[in-house]
């Protein structure tokens, strides 16, 4: 119900006792913030749902990579870790995506904009400047990123 934005069944679950993280690799926190649903990552998170997912299934970082602006700054006020985790940096996803007012929100959080992991292919900079995000990369600069 969470993935396809279905916010009434959400909801019904939710009041009979669902477990708003799911179970087992079933994320719904993931598959509404993936999906865009806001109205249903913002019920999750009112149910106690874990803003940083479980193992591999960032909601901030799918949320960022799919330039869904609204839901990055509602996990963040929820206190999503702004760095990610091994699955991945969410400067990153945005940089390469291009998502110029979520690079900008994410680094106003303090995001670390020198991160690279094994997962992100480069730096935050480098992913921009490779997909030719011309105003990622002036962002990323005038923050005094370093080439």
């Amino acid at each position: 119900a969470a993935t396809n934005g279905y916010e009434a069944i959400v909801r019904l679950l939710l009041n009979h006792r669902a477990n708003a993280n799911g179970k087992y690799s079933n994320n719904p926190l993931f598959e509404a913030a993936t999906n865009g649903h806001e109205a249903i990552v913002r019920l999750l998170l009112d149910y106690g749902a874990n803003v940083n997912g479980y193992h591999s299934k960032n909601p901030l970082l799918e949320a960022a990579d799919r330039g869904h602006e609204a839901i990055v700054k509602l996990l963040l006020n929820h206190r999503a870790d702004v760095n990610g985790n091994i699955s991945g940096n969410p400067l990153s996803e945005a940089a390469c995506s291009g998502h110029e007012a979520i690079v900008k929100l994410l680094l106003d959080h303090g995001a670390d904009a020198y991160c690279n992991n094994y997962i992100n292919y480069g730096y935050p900079l480098h992913r921009a400047m490779q997909r030719g995000n011309e105003a990622v990369v002036t962002l990323l600069l005038d923050y005094s990123v370093k080439v």
